[in-house]
């Protein structure tokens, strides 16, 4: 049996017998050194080539359950102020009110201008004189002079002293002393039987100077010979 084996061995029939051998042998090693495992061993025109066209969207699956409620989230920041709107129509006006209490008088350190207070005055004296002072509850800013200080009778004079003795009253910077009534008093200049002749005078010089004081003044009287002077009568203020 060898010897007809080996009568058909040649040369050829051994070469070809390996090269067989080789063939398979190398293919099989080929075919595990090539498995394709990642698209990154694909060239990217192969890939392209090999790529389907989409395919149609399939139905809408059933709605799922309500998830839980999330938690709140922050305030977002206020939003700019936006434009006025238009004006209302004006009300309709109400009644008129009670008028209300007058309030008291606070304290001033001195009388306001162009402001007045008042008071009343009597004198009476068993001498040819009589003397009698006038205070102000309220001083004055400054002192009046001679001729701001008016001893008038129960009607005014109508300019510096404007009012009346129930109703005193005194121009701006002036001070008047209405007289009321007056008996055994000497008259002025003896011919005006109504009116006593008087002297107003600061109440803190000597000798007497005439005007008044940012506190008040002093009224002096002369009495007729054998007569008791007396007189009163009201005053009024007015800061200038």
């Amino acid at each position: 049996m060898f010897s007809k084996i080996r009568r058909r061995l040649t040369y050829a029939n051994v070469a070809a017998t390996l090269a067989l051998v080789f063939a398979m042998s190398g293919g099989a090693y080929a075919a595990q050194r090539l498995i394709i495992t990642s698209t990154k061993q694909i060239s990217p025109k192969v890939l392209k080539s090999l790529k389907g066209a989409n395919g149609k969207n399939g139905a809408a699956g059933a709605t799922g359950a309500t998830g839980a409620t999330g938690p709140a989230g922050a305030a977002g920041p206020a939003g700019p102020a936006g434009p006025a709107g238009p004006g209302g129509s004006a009300g309709t006006k109400g009644e008129r009110g009670e008028p209300g209490k007058n309030g008291e008088t606070g304290f001033t350190k001195t009388l306001p201008s162009e402001q007045t207070e008042t008071g009343s005055w009597t004198i009476s004296a068993a001498e040819n004189s009589a003397l009698t002072s006038i205070s102000f509850s309220i001083p004055l800013g400054a002192i009046l002079t001679e001729s701001n200080v008016h001893y008038v009778e129960a009607a005014g004079n109508g300019t510096t002293c404007p009012g009346s003795a129930q109703k005193p009253e005194a121009a701006a910077g002036n001070l008047c002393i209405y007289q009321v009534a007056a008996n055994g008093v000497e008259k002025e200049n003896g011919v005006n039987e109504e009116i006593a002749k008087a002297t107003i005078s600061l109440p803190y010089a000597f000798p007497p100077k005439k005007g008044a004081g940012t506190s008040g003044a002093l009224l002096s009287l002369l009495g007729e010979t054998g007569e008791l002077p007396f007189a009163y009568g009201t005053w009024a203020v007015t800061a200038p």
